[in-house]
């Protein structure tokens, strides 16, 4: 059915739990807040800075 928070996007229902996979783990990320909004984030493992904008 259509999301209510992503318009344009698609919602499912899962009913059995062997319907899916088990889930995996994804990657961690710092958020940086400086006082009015996040201004950039850093990937956990790599450090690799991702700009904001």
């Amino acid at each position: 059915w259509n999301s209510v928070r992503m318009p344009g996007q698609r919602c499912i229902g899962i009913f059995w739990p062997d319907a899916l996979t088990i889930p995996v783990q994804g990657r961690h990320y710092c958020y940086h807040w400086n006082g009015m909004r996040v201004d950039f984030v850093r990937q956990y493992d790599t450090g690799a800075v991702l700009a904001v904008t």
